[in-house]
């Protein structure tokens, strides 16, 4: 029965294109009554239709034991991310891999509670668990009301959210660019920001990143200095923060900060982006692939790109610049746009 039902599972996913990063599409053999059941959960419930009408393709003995359930697990549960950059994970345990992160303020879908483990969807679609400690779980109404207010949008690199208006007083958050928050007032160059918690600290706003409100700049040239003030930040697996990037996540980043929102991993943006039909033009993602797209970067211009591989770095196309990379000219596969 276990080989019958996983072929039959496996060829529904392959048929249906089911992308697991962004579905809930599971399964897994469980004992009642000294009877062994099968329980497949969807965070579809089209996708649930389609694989109920296919499942008369299995012999009546597994069908009966195929019991189905469609996520979410209470209807209307969000949450909001009440620390600077939550790990979300691919099972519900902190031994588990970090697939992406989320930032402090953002809003996720409660698709599932385990215990103190959250299953949530992040905005880009992403889904993964994440530690309840660093949620708060909000209503529709609730969450209606913290988006509808004054947002403001973080544009440091990092910061401190404090107690008062005073650098030396007590750090109730650090915050990371791209977060949004709520504030509630001004006064000199502090704000006064709400947290998802709803207690209130004041941040200094320094806007190192002036130049994103500049006029006359193209916004090819604002993603360009956008992601010039990452060099250096060190690599990490499913990092979409100063706290690390990897090389999808940087990306991401630096478009989001820029008004664009892209998928989250290189392959999803590859399908996103749109082949150019004219030569590489600065704010173009360069993809690379062996075998499969596995590596995505940014074209700055002069045959140079910038991405994350080991730390965000430049590199070049061209033999005779000190940031030539032999590797990743050979493994090059095309440029395209989105913008």
């Amino acid at each position: 029965m276990h080989k019958k039902f996983s072929d039959f599972f496996e060829n529904f996913r392959i048929k249906n294109d089911i992308d697991q990063r962004l579905t809930v599409f599971e399964y897994d053999f469980y004992q009642t009554k000294g009877s062994l059941k099968i329980k497949v959960i969807f965070s579809d419930s089209g996708l649930m239709e389609s694989f109920e009408n296919e499942l008369v393709d299995l012999p009546s003995g597994i069908r009966k034991k195929v019991k189905l359930a469609v996520l979410p697990d209470k209807k209307n549960m969000f949450g909001l991310i009440n620390v600077c950059a939550a790990s979300i994970v691919s099972s519900a345990s902190f031994k588990s891999c970090m697939l992406t992160q989320s930032l402090l303020g953002e809003k996720v879908d409660i698709l599932q509670i385990s215990g103190d483990w959250l299953r949530v969807r992040c905005e880009d679609g992403y889904i993964g668990w994440v530690n309840s400690s660093q949620v708060v779980l909000y209503t529709d109404k609730e969450i209606s009301k913290w988006e509808n207010g004054r947002v403001f949008l973080f544009r440091d690199t990092i910061g401190d959210i404090k107690e008062s208006l005073d650098d030396f007083s007590v750090s109730l958050r650090r915050i990371l660019i791209g977060s949004k928050l709520p504030y509630l007032k001004k006064k000199g160059e502090w704000l006064k920001v709400k947290l998802p918690d709803n207690s209130e600290g004041w941040l200094k706003n320094k806007t190192e990143l002036k130049w994103l409100d500049e006029k006359g700049k193209s916004i090819r040239e604002k993603i360009v200095l956008t992601s010039m003030k990452f060099l250096g930040i060190p690599y990490l697996w499913g990092g979409k923060s100063p706290m690390g990037f990897d090389c999808s996540g940087f990306v991401q980043t630096v478009f989001s900060l820029n008004g664009i929102s892209l998928p989250r991993d290189s392959d999803m943006q590859f399908k996103f982006a749109k082949k150019t039909v004219h030569s590489m033009k600065k704010g173009d993602l360069l993809f690379f692939c062996k075998n499969v797209i596995s590596h995505v970067g940014i074209y700055i211009g002069n045959k140079r790109f910038i991405h994350s591989r080991g730390f965000v770095r430049i590199s070049s196309f061209d033999e005779s610049d000190k940031y030539y990379d032999k590797y990743l000219k050979e493994i090059f596969f095309e440029s395209r746009s989105v913008i």
